[in-house]
């Protein structure tokens, strides 16, 4: 009995002695966890997507913290259902973390702006398409030049607001002729850069219609057509002119670097109508030299709590690059408004201010609305 108590005694002795079990240390965890990654990506590039997602299920729950596993997922996700599922899950995964994965939310944001895309029917189709290739997607580029050959009216604006070669020229032609919302194809030309089409923009400084005579003096100012100061100071001394064309041409000129009608734009920048107040300061600081003093800080900031929701809107968009969380706070809450069509635009636009935020980027990125200015935002910063 004796022996049997000293054999027993020194066999726990020597099982107390060994070392606990250690853990695989972290090289052979990465290892395993990559072997069993590839195996999935394997399946997924074989477009066996029911196999992936099976294996998918199973490393989950292996390696539920892992950003490999969850770059599989959000794959799995736009093979087997779209952007939306593909944000879900990020969304789930990133639950209890403090920090964002740009390249899985880069990933998400290229797919977003490819469903927009490949909708024939998304009236923000080309945009889409702009922000692709602006990226360097090659597919999208080729999109964009087949639909500036092609495409509609609508199309070969939005091209020409992008700067396409093609489309600019399209979209000056159609100038000569009369077609329907003129503005905006002038608008789309000077946003585009498109110095080619300044004698078609000029023309439109005699038209008949006020509205277009505004647009042409506005862009005439935008793409730096100097030949026609002495025009647009003309329209800026005709007192039968209606006030927003005059403010027009005094933008221009100012934006040309003649100060003929400086001093009126400083006297509009007081006027008891919030949009012309706007429109002046717009005015005032389109400049790239432009240095905001006092009183145009002060107006805009009054202009934030005009009773016109678009005013307020605009006053944001000025305000942004000097006090962007007080610009973001009238952003925010004009995106909340129950008018959809200006809580969409403001919803857009405050993608566009967000200061390298990809934690509010990737909260605008599940809203309908901002969700294509968002997505375009997180390429920029994620390049």
């Amino acid at each position: 009995m004796t022996s049997l108590v000293v054999v027993v005694t020194l066999a726990l002795a020597t099982q107390q002695a060994q070392p606990p079990e250690r853990p695989a240390p972290p090289s052979a965890v990465a290892a395993a966890e990559a072997a069993r990654a590839a195996e999935a990506w394997i399946a997924l590039a074989n477009r066996n997507v029911a196999e992936a997602e099976e294996q998918l299920r199973r490393l989950q729950t292996e390696f539920p913290n892992s950003s490999q596993i969850l770059a599989l997922a959000v794959e799995v996700d736009l093979m087997r259902r779209n952007a939306e599922s593909a944000l879900a899950s990020y969304e789930r995964w990133r639950s209890g973390r403090d920090f964002e994965d740009p390249s899985v939310l880069r990933r998400i944001a290229q797919a977003v702006l490819r469903e927009i895309a490949a909708d024939p029917s998304h009236i923000r189709r080309l945009e889409a398409l702009r922000a692709l290739a602006d990226d360097g997607d090659r597919e999208a580029a080729a999109s964009m030049l087949e639909a500036a050959q092609k495409g509609s009216v609508a199309d070969i604006a939005a091209l020409a607001a992008a700067g396409h070669p093609q489309a600019i020229d399209r979209v000056a032609e159609a100038l000569t002729r009369p077609v329907p919302n003129k503005i905006a194809l002038v608008e789309a030309l000077a946003e585009g850069g498109a110095t080619s089409a300044i004698p078609a923009i000029a023309s439109m400084l005699d038209e008949p219609r006020p509205e277009h005579r505004a647009a042409a003096a506005s862009a005439l100012g935008r793409l730096g057509a100097r030949d026609h100061v002495e025009r647009l100071r003309q329209i800026l001394k005709q007192p039968d002119e209606p006030p927003y064309v005059r403010l027009a041409a005094a933008a221009g000129l100012y934006q040309l670097g003649d100060s003929s009608g400086l001093a009126q734009l400083q006297t509009w920048l007081r006027s008891p109508v919030p949009a012309m107040r706007l429109a002046a300061a717009e005015a005032l600081v389109a400049r790239q030299d432009a240095r905001p003093d006092g009183e145009w800080m002060s107006t805009v900031r009054e202009l934030q709590q005009a009773d016109d929701p678009a005013v307020r809107l605009g006053a944001a968009k000025l305000l942004a690059p000097h006090d962007p969380a007080t610009a973001r706070a009238t952003m925010q809450q004009l995106a909340s408004s129950g008018d959809i069509l200006l809580a969409a635009t403001a919803a857009a636009e405050l993608a566009d201010v967000v200061d390298g935020n990809l934690s509010e980027l990737r909260a605008l990125l599940a809203r309908p609305d901002p969700r294509l200015a968002a997505a375009r935002r997180i390429l920029e910063l994620t390049r």
